[in-house]
């Protein structure tokens, strides 16, 4: 069994982790620049060693802070993939492929080689110098070299962010059928990675995890406002207010927002929860004064408008209150934005149906 455990702290740059992989699974690691996606995967791959901690690769002790264990990189039957190559500029690629095989001394080494030349369609290019390869074919040369190994434990770090969109979209199936059934650890900011390819996502905030849960249940109602993003929601964090009838009340910064109440226990006035909204589900009313627009929605947040941008289907509006509360992104057509005149600083109401807020806990 091949499952990763890893206990670490590195105080220079705040990480304090303790997460593990299952045998098998293929973790996305998420998580804004600084969050210590990539000391993660330095630390395991015995690049990093940590302040303290330990890092177990099935039965094996990679790391071991308070033994003083610190197995070479070398040594740890672990693959890396990262954004850049990396491949060896004076060898072919068939010989790229090889080095894994041939420095581990397999009987079957020309074999395996020729096997993983063929699993990413790279044959053709067995004779050629890297430098003679597009940045797509680099990155598969790179896959077979790291995979024809044999690891334990594959270590992905953006390898696709480098790629253009046709490129990455055939590499990423490319990798969900190598990858399957291989323990890995993938640092991504693209939602289509953790959709192709994720079945668990952790996300890191601040050198500590603050989600960890399947990926479809994660990005149903994430709990942290970098995951938030990446799905395409609004996350307000505050605190419950109010539960009753199936709805719930909360308190963010200056607004009360209603919504469908998702809270599975009983959690007590003044918890901390989140509530999540649709961008589509919000419309927009001018403000001149303090009485809210009138109709159906029981939801009407004062804002200004920090700014717009274009979208396939129309305009994106980001605006916020005064106090704590936070940036909230509307989506609206365009004949909507220029009937309205928006502008930043103009004045708005966010009104949304209480049915298309739903309450979470902050936590998972």
């Amino acid at each position: 069994m091949t499952e990763v455990r890893v206990r670490a702290t590195v105080e220079a740059r705040g990480l304090d982790v303790d997460l593990q992989v299952a045998n098998g699974e293929t973790v996305a690691l998420l998580g804004a620049n600084g969050a210590g996606k990539s000391t993660v995967l330095s630390v395991i791959a015995g690049l990093l060693t940590p302040d303290t901690g330990r890092v177990e690769l099935g039965t094996r002790v990679l790391t071991d802070t308070d033994a003083r264990v610190q197995v070479p990189t070398h040594k740890r039957r672990v693959g890396l993939l990262a954004q850049e190559p990396a491949l060896f500029p004076h060898l072919s690629v068939r010989d790229n492929v090889a080095f894994g095989p041939t420095s581990r001394r397999m009987k079957d080494a020309r074999a395996r080689t020729e096997q993983w030349l063929a699993a990413v369609d790279a044959v053709h290019l067995a004779g050629r110098k890297p430098g003679q390869l597009s940045g797509g074919q680099q990155q598969r040369v790179a896959l077979a070299r790291a995979l024809a190994g044999e690891p334990e434990l594959m270590l992905l770090d953006e390898p696709l962010a480098a790629l253009d969109v046709s490129v990455a979209e055939d590499l990423r199936h490319l990798l969900a059928r190598r990858l399957e059934g291989r323990t890995t650890v993938i640092v991504t900011h693209d939602l289509l990675d953790v959709l192709t390819l994720a079945d668990r996502v952790i996300t890191l905030d601040g050198g500590g995890v603050v989600e960890d849960g399947p990926a479809h249940e994660v990005l149903a109602a994430p709990r942290s406002d970098f995951t938030a993003r990446l799905a395409g929601l609004n996350l307000l964090p505050g605190t419950l207010a109010e539960r009753a009838e199936g709805t719930a009340r909360v308190r963010v910064g200056p607004w009360t927002v209603t919504g469908t109440d998702r809270l599975a226990d009983q959690p007590g006035v003044g918890t901390a929860v989140a509530a999540l909204i649709q961008p589509a589900a919000l419309a927009i009313h001018h403000r001149t004064d303090d009485d809210p627009p009138g109709g159906s929605p029981r939801n009407a947040l004062p804002a200004r408008v920090i700014d717009l941008s274009a979208t396939p289907s129309g305009v994106r509006v980001r605006a916020t209150a005064d106090g704590d509360a936070p940036t909230v992104a509307a989506d609206i057509t365009a004949a909507a934005a220029a009937d309205l005149g928006l502008a930043p600083g103009a004045d708005i109401w966010l009104t949304v149906k209480a049915q298309e807020v739903a309450v979470h806990p902050a936590r998972r």
